[in-house]
């Protein structure tokens, strides 16, 4: 039986993806900023070494608007110094990684057509730029 990590399960997300998996075919391990604080290269690292996750799903973030203009060192933090030690534990014990990110990357859609992976990304808000510094970590 697989093993899969929801990071930030308490989340919106997170709690949606919960309800969407089946805990028959998975064994699912759920987590969030209390219990592992992703910005914590150690806790991670405690964590998957422990749990040994076959696939980690990074639902955390922060994500109100607001406070990541407020904050933006909260915001990378979060956004993006989080997925990067996810990735770096993720490879220590050869698990894959699905982070998950936001339309915020991109320039205001003028046109309404649908994005996708081949856009250009070019974030205006302090939360798009750390979702997206997120990504290429």
């Amino acid at each position: 039986m697989k093993k899969v990590w929801i990071v930030g399960a308490s989340g919106r997300v997170g709690s949606a993806l919960l309800k969407q998996l089946d805990c028959l075919k998975y064994e699912i391990m759920v987590t969030d900023a209390t219990e592992v604080d992703v910005t914590n290269r150690e806790d991670v690292n405690s964590y998957m070494k422990i749990s040994r996750p076959d696939v980690v799903i990074n639902c955390a973030g922060l994500t109100d608007l607001d406070a990541c203009e407020a904050d933006p060192d909260a915001a990378y933090r979060v956004n993006a110094i989080g997925p990067r030690n996810l990735a770096m534990a993720c490879d220590g014990i050869e698990c894959k990684l699905i982070q998950l990110s936001t339309d915020d990357i991109f320039a205001q859609n003028e046109d309404g057509h649908p994005y996708n992976e081949f856009e250009q990304a070019n974030p205006r808000s302090v939360y798009g730029r750390s979702k997206y510094a997120g990504e290429r970590m």
